[in-house]
Formats: structure tokens, sequence, C-alpha cells
């Protein structure tokens, strides 16, 4: 929670730079997918999951149709035909009550290596 001095402070900064920030993905037209592309380094011998499918309720299904369809539709994700990991995504209301949806990803980071980062190393 701010205090209202730092979300006076907050707003000001934000309306001054409004033409760096979005409010939809829409609004980020020809973003290059390369800035968000990485391998994930996964650790020899561990086989891919498939996490069983996930039931939701009747009436929140639309939702998450319109959320995933978003995301299709200005190509921050695509439909793979034969993927080898399978994670189950995970509804999440936000504050506003518009529906968020993420993704369960505890076995694949599970499956990857440890990195260590530099400033860790350097204790050591």
């Amino acid at each position: 929670m701010l205090m209202p001095k730092e979300e006076k402070r907050y707003f000001h900064l934000l309306s001054e730079y409004r033409d760096v920030f979005v409010g939809s993905y829409k609004e980020m037209p020809g973003l290059d997918p390369k800035v968000a592309i990485h391998n994930l380094a996964i650790r020899n011998g561990v086989s891919p999951k498939k996490q069983p499918k996930q039931h939701f309720r009747p009436q929140l299904i639309p939702e998450i149709e319109q959320e995933v369809n978003k995301l299709i539709d200005v190509r921050f994700i695509r439909e793979v035909k034969y993927p080898t990991w399978i994670m189950n995504i995970v509804p999440m209301r936000k504050k506003s009550g518009q529906l968020h949806v993420c993704v369960d990803f505890r076995d694949l980071n599970d499956a990857c290596k440890k990195m260590i980062s530099r400033c860790q190393s350097l204790s050591l």
C-alpha cells in the first residue's frame, strides 16, 4: 500500500511517461517475439511432463477462452500441435475482477538446471 504522497508521485510518473506503458496487449503492435524468447536448461535425463487436464467451472470457460484468444491474436502465444510438455493454466481474479490467466510451470521449473547468478558465484 502506498502512502498518499507516494501514490501522487507514482501517478505523476505514469502520466509523464504514458507513451511507455500500455493497458492491453493490442497496444503493443509489432513487438518482436524474440525479445521474450529464451531456451530452457532442462537437466539431462528428465522426461517431459504432461499435467492431467484440469476442469474449470463452466461459467469460467468463456472468460478463459477470451483471455487466451487475446494472447493468440497479438501473437504472444501460439498453438502447438504436438507438445512435449503440457502445463495447466491457472485462472486468477485481479482486484479489478478481471480474469488473469497464469500457467503452472512447477514441473518445468523442477526439470531445469538451477542457475547460480554471477553475484552468488562471487561469494562462494
